[in-house]
Formats: C-alpha cells, sequence, structure tokens
C-alpha cells in the first residue's frame, strides 16, 4: 500500500485482505475515508504533528449530544479503522514504508 493513494487502490488492497468484493456503502465510505488518509499523509510530509484523530471524533459525538453511542462496538470499531490509516498514511508521509510500526 502506497500513499497518497486513490480509492480504487485502497479498495483493491481491502478486497484482496478479506477476499470479497466491497459493498457499495463501504467504497462511499472509502471515499471518504482516502480524502482524510491524503491529508494526514501530507501532514506526515511536511513534520507536523497529528491530532489525536480518536479524541477529536469522541468529542464530536459528545458535543453533539450523542457521547452514548461511543460506547457501542461498531462505533468504536471504525473509529479505531480509521485512526489505524490516518496513523499508517500520516508515518508514509514522514518516510516510512508500509507497513508502518505504529505508536500503541
Amino acid at each position: 500500500m502506497n500513499f497518497p493513494t486513490s480509492v480504487e487502490a485502497f479498495a483493491t488492497f481491502q478486497e484482496e485482505h478479506i477476499r470479497r468484493k466491497l459493498t457499495a456503502f463501504e467504497r462511499e465510505l472509502f471515499d471518504q475515508l482516502v480524502e482524510l488518509m491524503n491529508i494526514y499523509f501530507e501532514i506526515g510530509k511536511e513534520g507536523r504533528s497529528m491530532d489525536d484523530l480518536l479524541e477529536d471524533m469522541a468529542q464530536f459525538y459528545i458535543k453533539e449530544g450523542h457521547a452514548e453511542r461511543l460506547q457501542k462496538p461498531p462505533v468504536q470499531h471504525i473509529h479505531r479503522l480509521i485512526d489505524l490509516w490516518c496513523r499508517k498514511a500520516y508515518e508514509a508521509g514522514k518516510g516510512c514504508k508500509f507497513p508502518c510500526s505504529l505508536p500503541a
């Protein structure tokens, strides 16, 4: 997986690893995720620090009055995946080859 990436490249990478075609919803989600990953790639390339995405997402839910949703396993899972891929892109921007070792 190389960064910056395209939706098609990321979708192909995912399909190879999950051994099935993505759903229309997953492809739509990846449109947004790839855009975010590429932003974090650029942030890493510029040597800027990375935001705490998990905290930012949690604060958004709290601000909007939906803190209870943070307790739902599917929400937690998708947030961790978004954070993971954005960290990979960020590390790649800093010059790391995929797969990057990510901080815990």
